[in-house]
């Protein structure tokens, strides 16, 4: 089932073609939600309490994300302050692009976050 719910997502970010240039984004799509679809089935398969999952898939995309994303993380991974910081900054930068921008918008930086983001939470 897990399987399936990833590969819906995966399919689903398909639709943002039209709006984000290039497909750069949709590497980043792919590896969060594989990141969150194994972390989510590793642990169900040691019988972990549906909470722990969830905090662990949570908490298996805030490493990608300070991995991918920042360079501030404590130790390269793990998301300290300062690499939540950076987080911050880049998702209110997206937000700014989103506002202006003209689709298809450029696949910046601060959009594939955007859109790693979102679809790593779906």
């Amino acid at each position: 089932m897990a399987l399936a719910a990833a590969a819906s997502v995966v399919l689903a970010a398909t639709s943002l073609a039209g709006v984000i240039s290039g497909l750069r984004w949709f590497g980043f799509v792919i590896v969060a939600v594989t990141v969150a679809a194994g972390s989510g089935m590793l642990l169900r398969a040691a019988r972990a309490p549906v909470v722990l999952v969830a905090l662990g898939q949570l908490t298996g995309l805030a490493c990608l994300l300070t991995v991918v994303f920042t360079r501030t993380g404590v130790l390269g991974v793990l998301p300290g302050p300062a690499a939540l910081r950076d987080l911050s900054a880049m998702l209110l930068a997206s937000a700014d692009q989103v506002r202006t921008g003209v689709p298809p918008v450029a696949a910046t930086t601060e959009i594939s976050c955007l859109v790693t983001v979102a679809l790593g939470l779906a």
